[in-house]
C-alpha cells in the first residue's frame, strides 16, 4: 500500500514538473508583434512635394483685329490651318485707302519741290526766310498726311504676329467689320503654357526671393495629365505672380512645357502640376510623425530595429515638421529601421515582425 502511494506521489511530482517547464518554455518563447516599419532606403523618401489642378493654355494666344474700318474681301487661311508669321490671314476692300494714299503721296511730293525751289530762291536772297519755313512746315504737314495714309493702306491687311494655328475666325467671309473689331484668333501651340495656382502656405516654404529663376533652383516641375498619370511631362517655371488673389489667397503660377509626341494635349484641358523640392547638399531625413513619442523627461525617442529584429529605444532631436512627417536632426541615419504602429506597446528588446498587406 506504502509502495502504490509512493508511486503515485512520484508521478504526480514529474507531471507537474514537466508542465511548470513547459509553461516556462512558451512564457521564454514570447510571440513577436505585429508592427508597421518605415524603411528609409533611398532619398525620394525625404522628397517634399506638393501637387495643384493646372490648365493649358497656348504659349501665345492673341485676338487680331484690323486697326481701319472696311469690307473683308478675303480670308487666307482656315480655322486649324497653320499660319506662318509675316503672311497676311484676311484682307480688307482698299479701293479708298489706296486712292488716300495715292492723293496724299502727290501732295507731298508737290510739297517737296515747292520747298527745293523756295530753298534756292532763298539761297539767292530772293524770298524772305518766314516764306521758306511755311514751305518747310507745308512740307512736314504733307509727310505727316502720307504716312498716315500709308499706314491706312497697310493696315487693310491683317499680319501674322508669329507662327502659330487660326484657331477661330469670328467673322462671316466678305463681312463689313470696324476698326479695333475681333476678326480672327492666332494661337502659338509649339509649346505650352500650364497656369496653376499656388496656396499662401506653400509660397511661405519657400526662403528666398520669390523669383522664377530662384525657385526653380530648389524646386523641379511635371505635369501630368488624367488619362495617364504615371507619365510626368518636364515643365520650366517661366512666371510667379506677388500678389496674391483677393478672394483665394492663392499666387498664380505659370510653366512652359515643350510640344510632347505621340500626345494629344490642346489649349483649355485640364492637367496637374508637381512640384518636387531638390535635394540639400546635405541631405535631410524626415520620418513620419507618428514614429516619434516622448516619456516623462518630455524627450523625444524612437523605436529602432536591431539585426535580431528587436527593438531598441532611441533618443532623437528633431527639426522641421512638413506635414506628417519630421525631420530628424540627430539621433537617426538613413539605412535604419523605426516603428511607426503599435509604439505604445512596446518594451525594449521586444521581437517585431513587419506588417504585411493581404493581397485580394
Amino acid at each position: 500500500m506504502y509502495l502504490k502511494f509512493a508511486s503515485m506521489l512520484l508521478l504526480s511530482v514529474m507531471i507537474f514538473t514537466s508542465c511548470e517547464k513547459k509553461e516556462e518554455k512558451v512564457i521564454d518563447k514570447a510571440k513577436a508583434k505585429v508592427v508597421k516599419i518605415f524603411d528609409v532606403k533611398d532619398s525620394t523618401n525625404f522628397l517634399q512635394s506638393f501637387k495643384y489642378p493646372a490648365q493649358v493654355e497656348a504659349f501665345q494666344d492673341v485676338t487680331m483685329a484690323f486697326e481701319v474700318s472696311g469690307k473683308i474681301v478675303k480670308f487666307y487661311y482656315k480655322e486649324g490651318q497653320k499660319v506662318k508669321k509675316g503672311s497676311v490671314i484676311a484682307k480688307l476692300d482698299d479701293a479708298i485707302y489706296k486712292a488716300n494714299y495715292n492723293q496724299a503721296l502727290a501732295n507731298y511730293n508737290q510739297a517737296n519741290i515747292d520747298y527745293k525751289r523756295y530753298q534756292k530762291l532763298f539761297e539767292s536772297s530772293s524770298v524772305a526766310k518766314v516764306e521758306l519755313e511755311k514751305q518747310r512746315q507745308s512740307l512736314d504737314v504733307n509727310r505727316a498726311i502720307l504716312q498716315i495714309a500709308k499706314k491706312n493702306l497697310d493696315e487693310t491687311r491683317l499680319i501674322a504676329e508669329f507662327d502659330g494655328i487660326m484657331a477661330k475666325k469670328m467673322v462671316d467671309d466678305f463681312a463689313r467689320v470696324t476698326a479695333k473689331q475681333a476678326i480672327i484668333r492666332l494661337q502659338d501651340n509649339s509649346s505650352y503654357k500650364i497656369k496653376f495656382f499656388v496656396p499662401e502656405s506653400d509660397i511661405l516654404q519657400i526662403k528666398g526671393e520669390l523669383t522664377p529663376e530662384y525657385i526653380a533652383s530648389i524646386v523641379d516641375f511635371y505635369v501630368t495629365f488624367e488619362n495617364n498619370e504615371d507619365k510626368k511631362y518636364d515643365a520650366k517655371l517661366i512666371d510667379v505672380s506677388t500678389t496674391a488673389e483677393k478672394t483665394t489667397r492663392t499666387f498664380e503660377a505659370t510653366l512652359e512645357m515643350q510640344i510632347q509626341k505621340n500626345v494629344t494635349i490642346l489649349p483649355g484641358m485640364t492637367a496637374q502640376v508637381h512640384a518636387i523640392a531638390r535635394q540639400a547638399k546635405q541631405k535631410k531625413v524626415f520620418i513620419p510623425l507618428k514614429a516619434v513619442f516622448s516619456d516623462n523627461t518630455n524627450l523625444s525617442f524612437i523605436w529602432l530595429i536591431d539585426e535580431n529584429n528587436r527593438v531598441y529605444k532611441q533618443k532623437v532631436e528633431t527639426g522641421t515638421l512638413r506635414k506628417d512627417f519630421i525631420e530628424i536632426i540627430a539621433g537617426f541615419k538613413k539605412g535604419e529601421k523605426v516603428v511607426i504602429s503599435g509604439i505604445r506597446f512596446l518594451e525594449p528588446n521586444d521581437e517585431v515582425v513587419e506588417y504585411k498587406k493581404l493581397d485580394k
